[in-house]
C-alpha cells in the first residue's frame, strides 16, 4: 500500500504498508486466436491429484531443503492444525472442481487497442487488526473483522461491478492466505471469483502464500510460501494467472527464476526498470531470465501498431471506497459514488474502442503478433515507488510515522534465525525417517510452522509505516516458530539419539549426536581492516576487529556495540569505503549467484538494495558479508563518493545492540558466495535437548 492523504483526518491514520501477490500457473497460451478472435476455455493449473506444475530447469533447489521437504509432503496430515498464533491454517478441501480459465472474446478480430489493470489486494493490509491502534471504538476490530471487511467492503463490490458488466476485465491480485480466507469465510465471494474466471474477466494473481517482503530473505522462504499458495489455490479450485505482480509490486530476478517452479510465466514490472538501468529501451515486452516481462508503461508501438493502456496498478481495497483504506478501521466503507466512478472509467475505455482483457491473455497477443521481447540486461531487486520508499530502506531501516514502535532490524533478523529452526526440523525429519521413526506428526508440525513463519515475513511488520500491533505481528509469530521448531527437535531427537546435543548440517542435512572433540581456533583481536566509519548519537559505541581462523583463511570480523545513553535517540549508521566500479551482490532467491553490475550502467546513485544473503563487494577480491541474525538492512550503495552504508532509524528500548559483520579479503566472488551461504543460509546448528 501507499501513502495517501485524502483527508486531514487521515494525517494519523494512512500510509501504512501494502500490496499483494502475484499467480501460480503453467505458460499455456493454446485455446486463442488472434487471427479469427476465437475463444475457448481450457485449464491452466492442473488439479493437483492429477498433475503437478512444470517445474523449471533453472531453478536450482537444495538437495538437503529438497528431501526434506519431500518428507513433509509425503507425510503431513490432511488436516493441518491452527497454528499457535490463532492464524486460521485449516487446508480441509471441501469437494469442488477444478474451474477452467476462459477467455473473452474481443470486439473485433485481431484487436490493437488493449487495457489492462491489476487490483492488488492484501488481506495482511493491516496485520493482526486494529485493536490498541486508538482508542476510540471506530477502531474496535480485530484481525479477523479487518479482513472480512476487505473482501465485504472492497473486493466483493469490484466483483459485483465485473459480474454486471461482462465485457469489463481487470487481473485480481492477492495472497493465498487471502483465498484461504474467503474459501473458509465468505464462500459466496469464492463462486463469483469461479464465475469471473471461468468467464475470462478475470485472472487470479498470486506469487507468495503471504504478502512478504521476499525480496530481503532467501530461496526457501519463498519455496515454502509457493507450496502453500498452490495448496490453497487448489483447495479453493481456481487456476492462478501466469502472470505475477506481487506485494509492494515487488520484483527481483530471483523472481523471474522462481516464476518457473509456480509454474508462471510473465513478470509485471512497476518502478524498478527506470530505478535499476540507465539506458532504458521502451517496449511492449521484455525478457529477463528466460521469462517474459512487461512494464505498466501505457504506449503505442509502431512496428506493431499496437496499443496498451495500464488504467490501474494500484491497491484494490480504496478502489470503491473513495480512496479510503482498511487503517480507518469502521470507517472503511463501500460507497456507491466510487462504483459509478469506476464503472464508467471502464465504460469510457471500451467506448473509445479498447479491448478489455487480463495481464495474461494481452500477453498471449503479442506473441500472436510476433512482438519481438527485448533483453532486460538487469533490474535490482526492489519495489514499485523506489524513490519514494529510499526502494528497500522503508522496510529495511527506515523510521516511519509511528516510529517510536518500529524494529526493523529485530524483525528481520529474528526472522532469519526463524526460518533457520524450521530449516533444522525439517532436516531432523529426513533424517529420522531414515531409521524408521514414523515422523508424520512432526511433519505436521513442520508444515504448520513454515506457513506461520511466511505470514510473518509480511512487509507491513516494517514498513511503510508500521504501528506497533503490526510489528507485534511478525515478533510474535517468530517468538511461536523458534519455540515450536525447538520443542519438535528436541522430540522428534529423543526417539533418535541418546547425547544431549545434536548438530544439523543445513548444507548436507547431515544429524549427530557425535560433537567433535577438537578445538575451535579462537578469535584473534587484530587492528582494522578495512575503513570504517560508525555514527550513533545517544549510544556508546565500540568497534572491535577479530581475525576468525574457524571459518578460513582471510576471515575477518567487525563488531559493533551500541549502549544507548539517550532514550531520545534511535539512528545509527556504519558507513563503508567502496573501492569498486561494479556492483557485486547475490539477488534475492539466487543464493549461488553472484551478479556483476557496472555501476555506470546503474541509473539511480545513490541507490539501496536488500543484500538477501548478505553479501556485497567492497573491491574485486574484497567482500562484506551481513550476520544476517544480527544485521539485516538495506546497504545505501553511492558509487560517486565511493562508499556505502547501513542505516537503522528504529533502534527503540534500552537493550544494548550488537552488530557482527565479516570482511573475506583475498576471496573470489564464487567463494564469498559460498561463505555467505554457510554463514546466513546453511550453517551448522547446535540443539542443546536438556534445555
Amino acid at each position: 500500500m501507499r501513502i495517501k492523504w485524502t483527508s486531514i483526518v487521515l494525517f494519523v491514520l494512512v500510509g501504512i504498508g501494502c500490496a499483494s501477490g502475484s499467480g501460480t500457473a503453467p505458460d499455456n497460451t493454446a485455446g486463442h486466436d488472434v487471427r479469427t478472435g476465437d475463444t475457448h476455455t481450457q485449464d491452466i493449473v492442473p488439479d493437483k491429484k492429477t498433475a503437478d506444475a512444470p517445474s523449471s530447469p533453472d531453478v536450482a533447489v537444495d538437495a538437503t531443503n529438497d528431501t526434506a521437504v519431500d518428507t513433509v509432503k509425503d507425510t503431513i496430515a490432511d488436516n493441518s492444525p491452527r497454528d499457535a498464533t490463532g492464524d486460521s491454517g485449516d487446508v480441509v478441501v471441501q469437494p469442488c472442481s477444478m474451474i477452467s480459465q476462459g477467455h473473452l472474446h474481443p470486439p473485433a478480430p485481431k484487436p490493437k487497442k488493449f487495457a489492462v489493470g491489476i487490483f492488488h489486494f492484501n488481506i495482511q493490509y493491516v496485520a493482526g487488526g486494529l485493536k490498541g491502534f486508538k482508542d476510540n471504538p471506530m477502531f474496535d476490530m480485530n484481525a479477523e473483522q479487518v479482513e472480512d471487511a476487505i473482501i465485504t467492503q472492497s473486493l466483493d463490490p469490484l466483483l459485483d461491478i465485473l459480474l454486471d458488466h461482462p465485457h469489463f476485465a481487470a487481473d485480481v491480485e492477492m495472497q493465498g492466505y487471502m483465498l484461504d480466507v474467503i474459501r473458509q469465510r465468505h464462500p459466496a465471494t469464492l463462486k463469483k471469483l469461479w464465475k469471473l474466471v471461468r468467464d475470462g474477466q478475470i485472472e487470479v494473481m498470486s506469487f507468495h502464500y503471504s504478502d512478504q517482503l521476499f525480496v530481503a530473505h532467501n530461496k526457501w522462504s519463498m519455496q515454502r510460501s509457493i507450496e502453500l499458495n498452490r495448496e490453497a489455490f487448489d483447495a479453493a479450485c481456481l487456476p492462478v494467472a501466469p502472470a505475477v505482480f506481487c506485494q509492494e509490486g515487488q520484483f527481483s530476478e530471483g523472481m523471474q527464476v522462481m516464476m518457473g517452479q509456480a509454474g508462471q510465466s510473465v513478470g509485471v514490472l512497476k518502478g524498478m526498470y527506470g530505478y535499476s538501468v540507465k539506458d532504458r529501451v521502451n517496449a511492449l515486452l521484455y525478457r529477463l531470465r528466460g521469462r517474459d516481462v512487461v512494464t505498466t508503461d501505457s504506449m503505442t508501438d509502431a512496428d506493431s501498431g499496437i496499443e496498451v493502456k495500464w488504467y490501474a496498478v494500484d491497491d484494490g481495497e480504496v478502489l470503491v471506497t473513495n480512496g479510503l483504506n482498511p487503517y480507518l478501521g469502521k470507517g472503511f466503507k463501500f460507497t456507491d459514488t466510487a462504483k459509478k466512478k469506476l464503472v464508467g472509467m471502464f465504460q469510457d475505455l471500451l467506448d473509445k474502442g479498447y479491448f478489455m482483457t487480463t495481464v495474461g491473455d494481452y500477453v498471449h497477443y503479442l506473441h500472436d503478433y510476433d512482438v519481438k521481447a527485448v533483453k532486460l540486461p538487469f533490474i535490482l531487486d526492489g519495489t514499485w515507488h523506489p524513490s519514494r520508499s529510499d526502494n528497500l530502506f522503508a522496510w529495511m531501516g527506515r523510521r516511519g510515522m509511528f516510529g517510536d514502535g518500529e524494529n526493523d532490524n529485530g524483525v528481520m533478523t529474528g526472522l532469519e534465525e526463524s526460518a533457520l529452526d524450521i530449516k533444522a526440523l525439517e532436516a531432523l525429519i529426513a533424517f529420522a525417517k531414515t531409521k524408521g521413526v514414523d515422523v508424520k506428526k512432526f511433519a505436521g508440525i513442520a508444515h504448520a510452522l513454515a506457513r506461520t513463519q511466511v505470514l510473518a515475513e509480511v512487509s507491513d511488520a516494517t514498513g511503510w509505516n508500521p504501528w506497533k500491533g503490526e510489528v507485534e505481528y511478525a515478533l510474535t509469530r517468530i517468538a511461536s516458530v523458534k519455540k515450536d521448531s525447538y520443542n519438535a527437535i528436541k522430540a522428534l531427537a529423543g526417539k533418535v539419539f541418546q547425547g544431549k546435543q545434536i548438530l544439523v548440517n543445513l548444507a548436507t542435512g547431515a544429524v549427530t549426536d557425535k560433537i567433535p572433540e577438537t578445538p575451535v581456533q579462537e578469535d584473534k583481536p587484530v587492528d582494522p581492516q578495512w575503513d570504517v566509519s560508525v555514527e550513533a548519537d545517544g549510544f556508546n559505541v565500540k568497534q572491535s576487529w577479530f581475525e576468525v581462523p574457524s571459518k578460513g583463511q582471510g576471515v575477518y570480523r567487525l563488531d559493533v556495540s551500541l549502549t544507548k545513553t539517550d532514550q531520545s535517540k534511535n539512528t545509527m549508521q556504519i558507513t563503508f569505503a567502496l573501492n569498486s566500479d561494479k556492483l557485486m551482490y547475490t539477488p534475492a532467491m539466487l543464493d549461488d549467484t553472484l551478479e556483476t553490475i557496472p555501476f555506470d550502467q546503474i541509473a539511480t546513485d545513490p541507490f539501496t538494495v536488500g543484500l538477501a544473503n548478505g553479501l556485497i563487494a567492497l573491491d574485486k577480491d574484497t567482500f562484506l558479508v551481513e550476520d544476517t541474525r544480527s544485521i539485516h538492512l538495506a546497504v545505501h550503495v553511492d558509487s560517486a563518493q565511493h562508499k556505502l552504508w547501513f542505516r537503522d532509524e528504529t533502534i527503540n528500548g534500552s537493550q544494548p545492540v550488537t552488530y557482527h559483520i565479516y570482511i573475506l579479503k583475498s576471496f573470489t566472488g564464487p567463494d564469498a558466495v559460498e561463505f555467505a551461504k554457510t554463514l546466513n543460509i546453511t550453517p551448522t546448528m547446535t540443539f542443546n535437548l536438556n534445555d
